[in-house]
């Protein structure tokens, strides 16, 4: 640290003060990545979909899993948090509201404890609304099997709204972005 100190007071005494300052910026900036990540385990740099609403982290990548629904109006294979052919259903509820929606093992959401066992999308599967832990906002929903008994993880899978979701790198960049303007 005390090396990139004496290097920025130089740059900063020399007369191209753009370049210096740039470069400056570059060396703080690479001084705070490395001490803000550098205790991190590679399970915690995987990529995640957040609360469009509020930026809560929602789903890992590693979570993903494509669960094919009874009926839909449209599927897609789509590349999502940088894992491809994840299933897109475009699904419609009988109020003729639709969403797009993606499947997932597990899920960081509030389960409401109301459960429905009609009207479901997926074969022989009884249904919860979900929300982001934080700020409310409906994210999906939690689906078991109708008989379900115990808590077998197996059985249990989420069905999230993909335009109530945001990818972790696109929120930072509007924050970033944003910032930038504040200066």
């Amino acid at each position: 640290m005390q090396s990139i100190m004496q290097l920025i007071r130089r740059l900063w005494s020399s007369e191209d003060c753009n370049i210096s300052l740039i470069f400056m910026s570059f060396c703080l900036f690479s001084e705070i990545i490395n001490r803000t990540y550098a205790h991190k385990t590679e399970d915690e740099f995987e990529d995640v979909l957040l609360c469009r609403a509020c930026g809560h982290d929602i789903v890992k990548a590693s979570d993903l899993k494509n669960i094919p629904a009874k009926t839909f109006l449209n599927k897609r294979e789509d590349t999502v948090l940088g894992v491809p052919d994840i299933l897109v259903q475009l699904l419609q509820n009988p109020n003729r509201a639709a969403f797009e929606v993606i499947t997932a093992k597990d899920a960081h959401v509030e389960v409401d404890p109301k459960v429905y066992r009609s009207d479901s999308w997926f074969e022989d599967t009884a249904w919860q609304i979900t929300r982001c832990p934080r700020c409310r906002s409906q994210i999906g929903w939690k689906y078991q099997p109708i008989d379900f008994e115990d808590e077998d993880d197996e059985e249990i899978f989420h069905g999230l709204i993909l335009n109530r979701l945001v990818h972790e790198d696109y929120a930072n960049a509007v924050v970033l972005k944003h910032m930038s303007h504040l200066s």
